[in-house]
């Protein structure tokens, strides 16, 4: 093929029609001869021609060949389509990754370093591999920081880990779900300004205990002994310190023992305590002693681990910490360290005197402490339990002391007295099933706001207080004789009886006088209110009824006499404002005596002030429905004026006809338009529900 054929397939004549859309227009100035393109052409020796001037511009039309480039014909070629809807298997696990723990990320990680791959594949396994890097940086710090750093850790622990610890704690099953699941993390530094890591971490709303402040979260961990509290610090990190920081502690020994040596023990103690020998005493002598030496280690960590001040604590110890002088160790730490403020000791082996009054346990649980021991600025309240006090030594120099609570202690009665004297700013007083005491006298002080004397023998009881504004007696043996009450401000009185709370006593603690008469509640009132007193005594001693603000009693409203007596103690009070009565059953009620129907006994007699004027408050309880009672609750609905409220609390044993007349008295007419009456069950009833 010549050089001219080969130019005719590639070079047009401008003569010719150019292949194109366009064809243009005739005048249009052709355009230029294109250098041939192929093989070398000959070419005239240079000067023969002149130059010809530049073409001029123009834009050619249709399709022109570029040089020096083949013109490709054919049908273009099309790359397939990727998968996962045309985004590919890279970008697919990319996405899945965040739903699937980042399991895919590490998958498309293997693919990117040991496949061949889609060059348009490979950004979404770049990618997988980006966010497997971060996710495994993400996990080692987690590890290395505790549970608590982590968000997926912390949903675990919160969700599962309350339900293992309930098993491991069967005794405080419901009590401890409620308090750990509530209690999600706690912060013990008061610092101001302070992050919590539930803030950093950023979780759920829903936790609400976590944005409780810190005091808060602190109180209610100190609501829970410290066993209790202690366990709590497995539950992460944060938990690990949280005991350290609580403001109250509950310390016993025997929760704090395995359950077999908490029995081994008790049953011990028992047999050494009752006298019975047995083939391994000697043994059991020294898992004794093991057990009460592990229980005052455990005493001394969590006590001396403490890292701020304590407003109360509570210790429970055997008889041998007291002669081994740890006792007094760890009150001396209590007052000169920890600042505290309400202490309670009691002695665990005292316990079975309850059952076996015999005082042999008393040389035992002597408290021998140094003078002067609880002259602390800061404590000002003080609760003994289960010891023999023979002196008054330990309170010497006292001032501070405010409330002091003696509960089956052995004393005398020079011993109390001089503890009255060690106290003068004493205001709360309280004696519970103490032996030894023969009087309670408490005269020439104006200091004393409440006192309470419950299941004591007693020769006499004289109390003369003007600030005296709260008086509690509760199942005393005294005769009604020698109580003599001079209190003008009294506020409150209660008055109670319970046979059953009236133990017989050691026959050594037993005075001249021998074991007293029952002092029961209608004898109080009949003595304390004058009626059987002389126009002498009336004279030296005034009532206490007359400034009275609540009243609460164990009567019988099915008795005459004692209603008689009710109704004269409420003529005396005047300025009476809530009336309490539990109703105690006699079978042996008088009857038939009264010159007017029994029916008819609060319609007779007069009206008394305070049921018409200030008495707003009335609950009874042990309602049984019968006559007597309905009525005396029928005159305060009829004539007391300025009532709020009357709750009636139902017997067990109320009959059906009782329980009809109970509620006829919702039907009555009511003198206070403000009057509300409950009717309420029984405890029986209550618990069958």
């Amino acid at each position: 093929m010549s050089g001219d054929e080969k130019n005719r397939g590639v070079v047009a004549d401008h003569q010719h029609n150019q292949y194109g859309t366009f064809q243009g227009v005739a005048n249009y100035p052709p355009p230029p001869q294109q250098p041939a393109i192929g093989f070398p052409q000959p070419v005239p020796p240079p000067g023969l021609h002149e130059v010809p001037p530049p073409p001029p511009h123009y834009y050619p039309q249709g399709y022109q060949t570029v040089p020096g480039y083949a013109i490709a014909e054919g049908r273009p070629v099309r790359e397939r389509r990727l998968p996962c809807c045309g985004f590919g298997c890279g970008w697919f696990l990319f996405i899945i990754g965040f739903f699937t723990a980042a399991i895919p990320w590490y998958l498309g990680l293997f693919v990117l370093l040991c496949a061949r791959i889609d060059h348009r594949e490979k950004p979404g396994y770049i990618a997988c591999t980006v966010a497997a890097i971060l996710a495994t940086i993400a996990i080692i710090l987690g590890v290395t920081k505790g549970a608590d750093e982590c968000k997926y850790e912390v949903y675990i622990m919160l969700n599962y880990l309350p339900h293992l610890l309930c098993n491991v704690i069967p005794h405080k099953e419901s009590v401890l779900r409620h308090r750990i699941r509530a209690s999600s993390v706690v912060d013990v530094d008061n610092q101001p300004g302070a992050v919590s890591s539930t803030q950093k971490n950023g979780l759920d709303d829903h936790d609400f205990i976590s944005k409780l402040p810190n005091p808060l979260l602190s109180e209610i961990l100190s609501r829970l002994s410290a066993d209790e509290v202690v366990r709590t610090s497995i539950l992460s990190s944060r938990w690990k310190d949280s005991w350290r920081y609580v403001s109250r502690l509950d310390l016993d020994p025997k929760r704090m023992l395995n359950l077999d040596k908490q029995v081994i023990t008790q049953q011990n103690l028992l047999n050494e305590y009752l006298g019975v020998n047995n083939d391994n005493s000697s043994m059991n002598r020294r898992q004794i002693k093991k057990a009460i030496s592990l229980a005052s280690l455990m005493i001394d960590k969590v006590l001396f681990s403490q890292k701020c001040n304590l407003k109360s604590c509570k210790i429970s110890h055997f008889s041998d910490t007291t002669k081994s002088a740890q006792l007094e160790k760890w009150i001396e730490f209590l007052e000169s360290e920890k600042g505290i403020q309400e202490l309670a000791l009691a002695c665990d082996e005292f316990i079975f005197s309850e059952v076996y009054p015999t005082g042999r346990y008393l040389d035992n649980c002597k408290l021998s402490l140094k003078s002067g021991i609880f002259n602390c600025s800061t404590l000002h309240a003080l609760e003994l339990t289960h010891y023999k006090l023979e002196n008054e030594s330990p309170f010497h120099n006292c001032p501070n002391l405010r409330t002091l609570k003696l509960k089956w202690l052995s004393l005398s009665t020079e011993t109390l007295d001089g503890i009255l004297a060690s106290c003068p700013f004493l205001e709360h007083l309280s004696l519970s099933c103490c032996i030894g005491l023969d009087q309670v006298r408490i005269y020439k002080n104006e200091i004393v706001k409440t006192v309470e004397l419950e299941s004591l023998n007693l020769v006499a009881i004289y109390l003369s207080s003007k600030s005296l504004g709260v008086l509690v007696i509760h199942s005393l043996k005294c005769s009604p004789k020698n109580l003599i009450i001079n209190a003008p401000k009294l506020r409150v009185f209660q008055a109670y009886f319970d046979l059953n709370l009236l133990r017989p006593q050691p026959t050594q603690f037993l005075r001249a006088a021998g074991d007293q008469p029952p002092l029961k509640v209608t004898s109080i009132l009949e003595h304390c209110s004058g009626l059987l007193r002389s126009p002498d005594e009336n004279d030296k001693f005034s009532s206490f009824f007359e400034e009275l603000w609540t009243l609460s009693l164990d009567l019988d409203l099915n008795n005459i006499r004692e209603l008689l007596i009710l109704s004269i103690i409420l003529r005396l009070c005047n300025n009476l404002q809530k009336l309490e009565i539990n109703v105690k059953s006699d079978n042996g009620a008088q009857t038939g005596w009264l010159p007017y129907p029994e029916s008819t006994l609060w319609e007779v007699r007069e009206l008394c002030d305070c049921i018409t004027h200030t008495l707003k408050v009335v609950t009874i309880k042990g309602f049984e429905g019968r006559e007597r009672e309905v009525e005396f609750v029928r005159h305060l609905i009829k004539n007391a004026c300025a009532m709020k409220r009357i709750d009636i609390w139902c017997n067990n044993s109320c009959s059906r006809k009782g329980a009809e007349a109970t509620l006829g008295l919702l039907s009555l007419p009511r003198s206070s338009i403000d009057v509300s009456i409950v009717l309420k069950p029984g405890p029986g009833l209550r618990s069958a529900e």
